[in-house]
């Protein structure tokens, strides 16, 4: 009997590959169409975000910080400013901290819309990539309202917020969300309930239980191996100690297991927004050394004065950790420092590093197009990868 030969080919896939999702080779080994291994391989983009941190005072290396995740920009702006709070020992007022909250939970579906409208287009379905999109459009106009920006928002300030919200603000908002959830269903006509989609995703990139905790992965990926660890829950920021909202979690730890995870969460999300903006406490949106000096201004114009308060911001010597759940998973940072205006180091954990490097584990012996299809369910971004 003879034996047939293999031939084995590396061949490199991307960077300039549509779908992996910006600047990332992977180094794969095929026979045909079949992938026998995955080897990542980041830095093409490298930003040196923590290295940065070291050259620019407190309140300057916002903008560069959200140039990270610039799907969910305000995630890292509130756990930076959160930081510095603590740092300070200063305590926001409670309606900027509902606010925060808030719009929190509209960054996670203007998040979770994005990557759906991405993964519909990485398995040709650009009708997904389109309603998405628009879905998605309202959100981003709502913080485009109130901070100015599209994707990167410099709304948070240490203490507080940059700006106030109008009543006819939440009022749209709610209807905003009202709305959504009836579109959401149409999404999920062309994707968790359409038989294409099903094949393309069920039983593509399992990634068991133990074998999620032992990589590290975090954030929707974990949960869809079932485990039900949430940040927000497991060790609670803002106001979300004690609040009743769902950890949601699938057992079968694959990429339709993945999607279901995040389009449960942008519904848990609408009903979070909703609660907030019927509830939002009236008062201060500024506290600490940081209340505005002119209050007539406020919330129109920051005066020149507050502003240089802000600018000159002098975090005493120590060390602080602070950990937040964005919508990719787990983010964290650790502050040092040694006195001054700027930090001595500051280390950043980015949820895409974290997940990106399950994708070895996962692709073996599968298709080429499943690998796309398993690469995407990660939702990883690169600005944070190679921070």
């Amino acid at each position: 009997m003879i034996e047939k030969e293999t031939k084995r080919t590396k061949i490199n896939f991307g960077p300039q590959h549509p779908s992996t999702h910006g600047v990332l080779n992977l180094d794969v080994e095929v026979e045909g169409d079949t992938v026998y291994s995955a080897e990542p391989h980041i830095g093409f983009l490298h930003r040196g975000f923590e290295k940065l941190a070291e050259e620019r005072r407190y309140i300057q290396f916002l903008p560069a910080l959200e140039k990270g995740d610039y799907v969910a920009a305000f995630s890292w702006d509130e756990l930076y400013m959160g930081l510095i709070e603590k740092a300070l020992g200063i305590e926001p007022p409670p309606r900027a901290v509902a606010i925060r909250m808030m719009m929190s939970e509209v960054q996670r579906i203007a998040s979770h819309l994005l990557w759906l409208a991405a993964y519909g287009q990485d398995l040709g379905q650009p009708t997904v990539f389109l309603w998405s999109f628009r879905e998605r459009e309202a959100f981003i106009e709502f913080f485009e309202e109130i901070s100015g920006g599209r994707i990167h928002y410099y709304y948070s300030r240490p203490g507080g917020l940059k700006r106030d919200v109008s009543p006819d603000f939440l009022l749209r908002l709610t209807a905003a969300v009202g709305k959504f959830l009836d579109k959401l269903h149409e999404i999920e006509e062309l994707t968790t309930k359409n038989i294409i989609f099903q094949k393309r995703t069920k039983d593509i990139g399992i990634l068991p239980k133990d074998r999620a905790i032992e990589l590290g992965v975090t954030g929707p990926v974990l949960r869809a191996s079932g485990v039900a660890e949430d940040i927000r829950r497991s060790d609670p920021f803002l106001l979300y100690k004690g609040m009743d909202f769902p950890v949601i979690t699938r057992e079968e730890g694959d990429c339709f297991a993945r999607t279901e995870v995040r389009i449960e969460e942008m519904r848990a999300s609408a009903a979070l927004v909703k609660k907030f903006a019927v509830s939002i406490p009236e008062g201060p949106l500024m506290a600490g050394p940081f209340v505005e000096t002119t209050p007539e201004k406020w919330p129109d114009s920051m005066s020149m004065a507050n502003m240089l308060k802000v600018f000159s911001i002098n975090i005493p010597a120590g060390e602080w950790f602070l950990r937040h759940e964005s919508p990719r998973g787990e983010i964290a940072m650790h502050l040092i420092s040694t006195g001054g205006l700027k930090p001595y180091r500051l280390r950043l954990k980015s949820p895409s590093f974290c997940n990106l490097y399950a994708l070895s584990s996962l692709v073996p012996g599968t298709k080429i197009a499943d690998m796309i299809s398993i690469l995407g369910s990660l939702d990883i971004v690169f600005g944070e990868v190679d921070r």
